[in-house]
């Protein structure tokens, strides 16, 4: 902090020191810092060129061409706040850095400036509490070039490196049960800072409507490959753990203890709060054969390790179940009334065996009760909540035969309503709906999908407003690459909205990144298409696509190159920059 703020210190603690590790330099704020303060040590790592020219993981900063200056800020995200910022010539190697704030939901941001002071790398700590008690916080930063991939970089045998897992499960186990897979789900956890893999499957080839997915045969004995682990991936460590691997005694909880009591794939993780998750449906294995799931499993990550997975209970302690097992379909958390909402999927009877069936849990009593039928069967459609935390737009899908354009709104009070009809029928699509105010949390934006059930691709957006007779083209906004299979991620500062992943007409990977940039939901052109030309670094479809509080995305396993399941993550680093700090108030 510059000399003539260090008298205006009543906003914030007693002196507290923040250390950023830059390569073998310590940056520090200063001398004379009381050292019974608490203080961040954040060590920075990267992807990109070394000093030789190399691009691989760096334990520094990366030698970014252009880089002229580095700005560090402390930031507060939930409210876009840049509580104070400090810039420094990247060829300093020193600074005087930001005081901290004692205040909670703070992350210590890095941006790498080119010559016009433009963001062209970023990396940023997860979020963090500070008091002036926590004595020494420790943190790694990955910084990685703008709208660009990145392996996800952890520390092995003191040198950087990919990981798939804690080596330290690996050996507990015997056998490595982080497994290429398709049909997981990833959630995020602990506010944002992590993130939980759920099951999935290792298929031989992608997933098309009407066909059952092809699963390996493993060498262990089991008969398809389907996975029943929980990983937590931390990005501060790079690592995923398995939460059934006890760290105190170095071994996996016995009796299949923190882990999904059947393994599925293609089901629904749906967040309830409270560290809590429900698990539904999706395929399973019954003798030794392909199967749809009727069973609901809790996740609740609040009870003691060893016992944070079992079955959902109705209110005498019995497993609750569907009425109908079902795959492909959407499962919604309703605040209003705590409950979550099953809609459509596929059922037992095989691909073509499109549900119209609604069920309700209700997680205060206990139940599983019939909800109102939809007028149309539907499967890979799309289940949007709506602001007032009660209605959800079943946006799409497809029944047997065909794509749809058909939407339906269920309502709290258990009707169906018909609603307004897309431009375009379209499955397996992204809808997102759009956090700008001056929508009022009603325009659902939909992107990409098949149209047919040859899996012809579309790169269409449109927009819908809930209670509209008709959704709007987005001319401008059209994607360059037709796909689906796609993950669209809304992006909280900027409001872009960054698409993902997904799979062209011809089933071949859809590698490349394209972001909608929002302008106002007022103007004619709310968004406008934008191709960054970054392309996967590890080359996957049907990843899944998570935001992370630090302000990357992560995309975990999926297909890539001869149709070989992924086992490995990586980065995706979006513009998406809190604004920097204007002049100081002090």
């Amino acid at each position: 902090m510059k000399l003539d703020k260090m008298a205006n210190l009543q906003r914030y603690i007693l002196p507290a020191c923040l250390m950023l590790s830059v390569g073998a330099t310590t940056l520090g704020c200063g001398d004379g810092v009381d050292s019974r303060d608490g203080n961040l040590r954040v060590d920075v790592i990267g992807w990109g060129p070394g000093v030789d020219g190399t691009l691989g993981f760096q334990t520094t900063l990366p030698n970014f061409p252009g880089a002229q200056n580095v700005r560090v800020s402390l930031t507060e995200p939930a409210t876009g706040r840049v509580v104070e910022s400090e810039t420094f010539a990247v060829a300093q190697r020193n600074a005087r850095l930001p005081k901290l704030e004692s205040s909670d939901g703070l992350r210590m941001q890095f941006d790498v400036l080119d010559a016009a002071m433009q963001p062209m790398a970023y990396g940023a700590t997860p979020l963090f509490s500070f008091s002036g008690t926590d004595y020494v916080q420790s943190f790694r930063i990955q910084v990685d070039p703008v709208n660009s991939f990145s392996p996800v970089g952890a520390v092995l045998s003191g040198s950087m490196a990919q990981s798939t897992l804690d080596p330290r499960s690996i050996s507990s186990m015997g056998i490595e049960r982080w497994l290429g897979r398709v049909g997981h789900a990833a959630v995020t956890m602990d506010g944002g800072n992590k993130a939980l893999i759920v099951g999935g499957g290792d298929a031989i080839s992608p997933v098309r409507a009407g066909a059952d997915p092809n699963f390996r045969t493993p060498s262990d004995g089991r008969a398809l490959s389907l996975h029943d682990d929980l990983m937590e991936f931390d990005p501060n460590s790079g690592y995923f753990t398995d939460l059934s691997f006890n760290p105190a005694t170095n071994t996996v909880f016995p009796g299949g203890a923190d882990r999904l009591m059947s393994a599925r794939a293609f089901h629904t993780v749906t967040d309830i709060g409270d560290n809590k998750y429900l698990v539904i449906g999706g395929y399973g294995e019954e003798n030794g054969a392909l199967s749809v799931l009727s069973s609901i499993e809790m996740i609740d990550l609040s009870l003691p390790a060893g016992s944070r997975v079992r079955p959902l209970l109705d209110a005498n302690g019995m497993p609750l179940r569907l009425s109908g097992a079902r795959v492909f379909h959407s499962a919604t958390y309703r605040p209003v009334d705590n409950s979550v909402v099953v809609a459509g999927g596929v059922g037992p009877g095989g691909p073509t065996d499109v549900l119209a069936t609604v069920e309700v849990i209700n997680l205060n009593a206990g139940t599983v009760v019939p909800g109102p039928a939809l007028a149309t069967p539907r499967a890979q459609h799309e289940a949007v909540l709506m602001a007032d935390n009660q209605t959800i737009w079943i946006l799409g899908g497809r029944d047997s035969s065909q794509a749809l354009s058909s939407t339906s709104t269920i309502g709290v009070s258990g009707f169906v309503t018909p609603n307004a009809t897309m431009l375009q029928a379209r499955y397996d699509f992204e809808a997102v709906r759009s956090s700008d105010v001056a929508g009022g949390g009603l325009v659902v934006v939909a992107i990409g999908g098949f149209t047919d059930m040859n899996g012809a691709a579309t790169g269409s957006v449109e927009l819908g407003k809930l209670g509209r007779d008709s959704f709007n083209a987005c001319g401008a906004c059209t994607l360059s690459t037709p796909r689906g299979g796609l993950e669209a991620v809304e992006l909280p500062n900027t409001r872009d909205i960054v698409v993902l992943d997904g799979r062209k007409s011809d089933n071949s990977r859809a590698g490349g990144v394209e972001v909608l940039k929002f302008a106002s939901l007022s103007q004619g052109n709310a968004y406008s298409a934008s191709a960054t030309g970054a392309q996967s670094v590890n080359g996957r479809a049907d990843s899944t696509a998570t935001l992370l509080a630090n302000g990357k995305i992560l995309l975990t396993g999926g297909i890539g190159a001869n149709s070989a399941t992924l086992r490995d993550a990586e980065y995706f680093t979006p513009s998406d920059f809190v604004a920097a700090p204007a002049a100081s108030e002090f």
